[in-house]
């Protein structure tokens, strides 16, 4: 997710290396000659809210790097989708940080924003945003929605969306549990697919790398939001995030299919999402009907219950009771 409040920034010179650090709302970004870090803030370098009279901060602080950090090992091994290699994860005295490969690249955002010496003109712009579209659509994408699983939510075990999609919901003012179905029928999305997360080669305006995976997991089907193909600047007065043509992203329908397991569902615990659990909840109903049918004809045939009123075996009436009840 893109930082929106700085606090400070501070270089130094250590061995030749250069160090910025940079300092946002709930995060501090280390950045050295080959490696980039981001970790929490430590308790000295939080921030108040005025307006809700707490620590300013994003929901899911720990969660969101803990999931980068396992979705970094698991997309590179799992597709060719290029992302910063994995190199440490620590904890000091609760303050989790993780450690990846900086790559030497330029975020798609400052490059169609024209924020760094850089400077590209409208048509090197079109081609860059033509080369990123055919990237993420042709080749991420398509990996992506192989790798299926039935429970929704994070690699962790956790359930939380990008803010813009869960902000409506009060289910997520702490990550629940994942939500398990019956068969792999949840696509793996990075959830945060925007300009500022995407690092191009300048020489050639290729894709280098995708990064921040935090808000990334398995959701249904069509639960990407397709933040690339945002215009720029990305936001409109009432604050809507605009495609290329000015119409507002859709967050309502996401926010529905992160709504539907809980509000709706098949009774008896059936399984969300499969196709055929009515059809053989059904087809095991009437085996059992026939069954019982078929022992009580049995019965009868071979004397040992007896059909006169008043003399009704209690056998008889222990299988009529349960054939009420089926």
């Amino acid at each position: 997710m893109a930082p929106t409040i700085t606090k400070n920034v501070t270089k130094t010179q250590q061995d030749e290396s250069i160090t910025f650090e940079w300092t946002v709302v709930d995060r501090v970004y280390e950045y050295r000659a080959t490696t980039f870090t981001k970790r929490q803030l430590r308790p000295h370098e939080t921030t108040w809210n005025p307006r809700v009279g707490e620590v300013a901060q994003y929901a899911f602080n720990r969660e969101r790097l803990e999931n980068e950090r396992d979705a970094l090992i698991f997309i590179a091994r799992n597709t060719t989708i290029p992302v910063p290699r994995f190199i440490k994860w620590s904890d000091d005295n609760g303050v989790a940080s993780l450690t990846m490969e900086k790559l030497d690249g330029r975020l798609m955002s400052w490059l169609m924003e024209d924020v760094l010496d850089v400077k590209l003109t409208t048509e090197e712009k079109a081609t860059l945003q033509r080369n990123v579209n055919l990237f993420i659509e042709n080749i991420v994408l398509p990996q992506l929605q192989k790798l299926r699983s039935s429970t929704m939510g994070q690699l962790g075990r956790v359930l939380f969306s990008h803010p813009e999609v869960s902000q409506a919901d009060s289910r997520f003012a702490k990550a629940p549990p994942a939500i398990q179905a019956a068969i792999e029928c949840y696509q793996y999305s990075h959830n945060d697919l925007a300009t500022h997360n995407i690092v191009i080669k300048p020489d050639s305006l290729d894709v280098l790398c995708l990064i921040d995976w935090e808000y990334s997991g398995f959701f249904p089907p069509g639960f990407e939001v397709p933040f690339w193909r945002c215009q720029h600047p990305k936001w409109n007065a009432k604050g809507e995030w605009l495609d290329q043509n000015g119409v507002p992203l859709d967050f309502e329908s996401r926010r529905a299919m992160l709504r539907a397991p809980a509000n709706k569902g098949p009774k008896r615990g059936l399984p969300i999402a499969h196709p055929f659990a009515y059809m053989l909840g059904g087809f095991l109903s009437w085996i059992k009907t026939h069954v019982n049918r078929a022992l009580l004809f049995l019965l009868k045939e071979t004397k040992l219950i007896s059909t006169e009123p008043g003399e009704t075996h209690s056998m008889w009436r222990s299988l009529m009771e349960r054939q009420t009840l089926m």
